[in-house]
């Protein structure tokens, strides 16, 4: 019997999902730092890319009108945004930028600024059973499906693909309506479906 050559998704390409609920609460009763958690609630509402959030700085926050502007110079597509805070993120940036001047960075560890957060977001996910190396290749959630996830919600709290695109940065209707498609998900779990059902067949046959 032939048995089909199946081509491998890997499992954190592109075409990877999104930050679940359940997980989301995982990753923040894992994360210990201040800074780490308020990252991780304003990545999860609002879905700002990893430069946005690195590069914020405090005269950026209004605690008065509970928003947070990013100015065109630091967002991918030059269009500025500007987002009303959720009371988990209000309530987090609040203590981040505490004793802070106007240019200093929101988030930071002992004092510096963290440009980088890549260790600390790998660390996280293996602390919270979200992932794990093998060997030097990396398996488990990509901090990147926080913007999937930030779409998806908003969409599904019937919130206009508009106000969605100006909220997330999204620059194409088309991104957005690909992060969001539930066809999407569908797709991806008929394809490990699909891989697993071929090993076991070669498992049987021995080939």
């Amino acid at each position: 019997m032939d048995v089909p050559k199946i081509t491998e998704l890997e499992e954190n390409a592109d075409l990877e999902g999104f930050v679940e609920d359940e997980q989301f609460e995982a990753l923040k009763d894992a994360a210990d730092e201040l800074w780490l958690r308020a990252l991780l609630v304003t990545a999860y509402d609002f879905g700002f890319r990893c430069g946005e959030l690195s590069n914020l700085r405090v005269r950026q926050i209004s605690l008065k009108q509970r928003k947070i502007e990013l100015p065109a110079e630091n967002t991918k597509n030059k269009t500025p945004r500007n987002v009303v805070m959720t009371d988990q993120v209000y309530d987090l940036r609040k203590q981040s930028v505490s004793g802070k001047g106007t240019d200093d960075f929101v988030f930071a560890r002992d004092g510096k600024p963290v440009l980088d957060f890549r260790g600390a977001w790998w660390a996280l996910c293996e602390k919270a059973g979200l992932g794990k190396f093998v060997g030097k290749q990396w398996h488990g959630l990509l901090f990147h499906e926080f913007r999937r996830s930030a779409a998806r919600n908003f969409v599904r709290a019937g919130v206009s693909g508009k106000v969605v695109m100006q909220t997330t940065g999204h620059n194409r209707v088309a991104c957005l309506t690909a992060t969001t498609s539930p066809l999407r998900r569908t797709w991806l779990k008929q394809q490990r479906s699909y891989r697993k059902a071929v090993l076991r067949l070669k498992l049987r046959l021995r080939i």
